[in-house]
């Protein structure tokens, strides 16, 4: 066992009873399973993420490559009055220059949030700064890293202070956190949502009812690998129709995490594991952990069409009866969790230096381990031995976003045009509306449609003649009848239902346009839908070119927002503006009113 033991505070007199230890092995770190959580529920920094139960079941599942580097601090009884549960990592600048990383155990592939370093309630500020007096003599480490802290408990100020004491350079940024205060009752909580979110909530749990579905909460062992299994499917196929990968798919390491520490939760009484179920299978499942009164929501999978936001309703509306003050979202802020009534909570990011070390430079330069520059060790794991990775979900039927990266070579200009943001494809559209436009471009579709011909039937493939062809062809896959074109001239308020994928192609030319606005990829996640025209566009502020434009035929509709993931292809991947989508009229069909 690898311990370096000093006086905490290099005999300072506010505390000459706290002494340190660093903790360098795994055998040792177990060492302290029993006073973790006892140590844990007198801080400050209690949460469900720095428990003993998510530490070892991180460590177990994703078996980190990098040594721990715990600091305990101790009084003169003996009992823990500090943490610093750290573990060695590493990051490279630029690509070449390394830089030793300490980071918080059980801080990847889980999706962990609020990290801190723990320290009793009685003895928080000196304990806070016996860790970081510690850190400050050790020579093994270059850079602190510590994503995700909150910003009403404490932890950055605590810290911040300590680092400024023991002479260690530190920075903070903003990160948004967003939560949910949930009221006595359920009635109360739906008062407080928009009109549209209550008719459309209504709307759609009476139909899924008369469907038969049904809301359950997972309680029980055995049924602990049929929800993980659906969840897992249902969210990489979700994220696959969005023209992403799910967390899933692009992790996996994740699964295998979850799969060791859900168990530990439902023995603990803390997992929150509901389902919806539709004609005896899981058609949505979500996912969270009950601690101190909050639900914290991990993640979800879900069929497209409203669904999940029924299961949330009803996540929410069990856990009013059972006492809940709140329902976090976690980490990020959308328009989506602002209509779920969500307001925002501050957090930080806070990277910290040893003073002399080459992590000055990074923190001098204003540099953070999740840029362009500084990036983190992407080996840190092994993962369980003999584990397969997860398999990926087969996706729903989607566009063909390509997914050679940004920038690539491998990017035809046929591609990128697929992965323009609308808001950059409007002004075209814009004007293709006009009459003149549509005749004219209808005319030359007509020619080329001819060039193409000739040029077949002359057998002379050549380099002109396959464009030409290229342009005049509808778009390939499909061979689905092509919907009706002629304008349905919707109304707010008017119900319409998102056609099929195979319909919409129809529609779209050889750049997946339709009459010069895009399809996006993330708007297949959409087809088969029932949503509510919001208004008509019919006009809008091109801010390029400082003018008015008109355009024909195009609608807005509620709940139907951009929410691409990071994973995403494309420029416009993670993207928090969560703008309205923009719908031709031919990509939609009315539904009959009941």
């Amino acid at each position: 066992m690898s311990h370096c033991v000093a006086p905490a505070l290099e005999g300072r007199s506010s505390a000459p009873d706290l002494r340190a230890e660093v903790i360098r092995d795994w055998a040792g770190v177990s060492g302290l399973a029993r006073e973790w959580n006892a140590l844990l529920r007198r801080s400050r920094s209690d949460s469900v993420f720095l428990t003993w139960e998510w530490i070892d079941a991180w460590r177990r599942a994703t078996r980190p490559s990098g040594e721990p580097f715990v600091v305990v601090v101790r009084d003169a009884a003996g009992t823990p009055a500090g943490l610093g549960p750290f573990y060695l990592d590493h990051s490279q600048l630029l690509g070449a220059l390394g830089y030793r990383t300490l980071r918080v155990l059980g801080d990847s592939h889980t999706g962990a949030e609020y990290l801190d370093w723990i320290a009793r309630s009685d003895r928080e500020a000196e304990a806070t700064l016996a860790i970081a007096a510690t850190l400050r003599r050790q020579e093994s480490w270059d850079l602190l890293w510590i994503p995700h802290v909150s910003g009403w408990t404490g932890a950055r100020e605590r810290i911040s202070a300590a680092c400024a004491s023991a002479g260690l350079p530190h920075r903070a940024r903003p990160k948004p956190f967003s939560v949910v205060r949930l009221p006595d009752d359920f009635d109360a909580y739906l008062r407080g949502l928009s009109g549209n979110g209550r008719s459309a909530l209504s709307r759609r749990s009476r139909a899924l009812r008369e469907s038969g579905a049904v809301a359950e909460r997972c309680e029980r062992r055995p049924q602990l690998d049929e929800y993980l299994d659906a969840l897992f499917e249902l969210h990489d196929r979700r994220w696959g129709t969005l023209g992403g990968r799910g967390l899933f798919e692009r992790d996996r390491l994740t699964a295998p995490f979850y799969r060791r520490f859900v168990p530990m939760a439902l023995a603990r009484g803390w997992l929150g594991l509901y389902g919806l179920r539709l004609h005896g299978r899981l058609a949505v499942v979500q996912i969270g952990l009950v601690y101190r009164g909050t639900f914290h929501q991990l993640q979800e999978g879900f069929d497209p069409g409203g669904v999940g936001n029924v299961l949330r309703s009803h996540v929410i509306e069990s856990g009013i009866r059972d006492g809940w003050t709140a329902y976090d979202f976690l980490g990020g802020v959308t328009e989506h969790k602002r209509r779920w009534r969500a307001v925002v909570r501050e957090g930080y990011d806070l990277m910290i230096a040893r003073g002399g070390s080459r992590g000055e430079l990074a923190t001098a330069l204003g540099l953070w381990p999740t840029g362009r520059y500084l990036r983190l060790g992407r080996n840190s794991s092994r993962g369980p031995a003999g584990r397969r990775p997860v398999p990926r979900a087969c996706p729903s039927p989607t566009l063909a976003v390509p997914r050679s990266g940004r920038g690539s070579p491998a990017e035809t200009r046929k591609e990128r045009s697929l992965m323009d943001c609308q808001l950059f494809q409007l002004p075209e559209a814009g004007r293709a509306s006009t009459r003149l436009a549509v005749l004219a471009g209808r005319l030359g579709r007509g020619l080329l449609r001819r060039a193409g011909s000739a040029a077949r039937a002359l057998r002379e493939p050549s380099r002109i003649s396959r464009k030409l062809r290229a342009l005049a062809a509808p778009a390939s896959g499909s061979a689905s009848p092509a919907p009706d074109r002629r304008p349905l001239d919707l109304r707010p308020g008017e119900r319409v239902r998102v056609r099929a994928l195979p319909e919409i192609r129809t529609t779209l030319d050889a750049l997946k346009r339709c009459d010069g606005l895009g399809f996006m990829g993330l708007m297949a996640g959409f087809c088969g839908g029932t949503y509510t025209v919001r208004k008509r566009v019919d006009r809008f502020f091109d801010e390029r070119t400082r003018r008015m434009l008109r355009v024909r035929d195009v609608v807005i509709l509620d709940d139907a927002f951009c929410q691409p993931p990071r994973e995403a292809s494309g420029d416009y991947a993670g993207c928090d503006r969560t703008c309205f989508l923009f719908w031709k009229e031919a990509w939609l069909e009315r539904v009959d009113a009941r």
